[in-house]
């Protein structure tokens, strides 16, 4: 995968892994791998790795405005977190990957948690 279809791939992400997440109820782990297999192929590079987050977190926001009226919402809260969480395994360079995603897994597994909020469903 070259660096100039990296973007790209952030945009069409959230489309290929909503029906995953269907069958495995874990959006934190199923996203974050999606996005660290974005990161590992764009080389660690810290704002590719910032971009990626921030496109993944728009293109979700715009696919979840399908099923909610909440989306601009949902992406002044989810954007920080995906940009974020890339920027952690970009962070952590090839050797640490693994050590990178699982981190990134637990920041969005927190934030799910915390951050969240249960009564509007479809938000996060």
């Amino acid at each position: 995968m070259t660096n100039s279809l990296i973007p790209l791939f952030a945009i069409i992400a959230p489309f290929l892994v909503w029906p995953i997440e269907l069958i495995l109820p874990y959006p934190h782990v199923v996203e974050e791998i999606a996005k660290g297999i974005l990161v590992y192929h764009g080389h660690f590079r810290p704002k590719q790795a910032l971009l990626v987050g921030a496109i993944f977190a728009f293109s979700e926001a715009v696919f979840y405005s399908l099923n909610s009226p909440f989306a601009f919402s949902r992406l002044m809260y989810t954007l920080p977190l995906h940009a974020g969480t890339s920027l952690v395994m970009a962070l952590t360079g090839r050797k640490l990957w693994p050590l990178g995603l699982a981190a990134a897994v637990l920041l969005h597994w927190l934030y799910n948690k915390f951050a969240g909020y249960p009564s509007l469903p479809g938000i996060i």
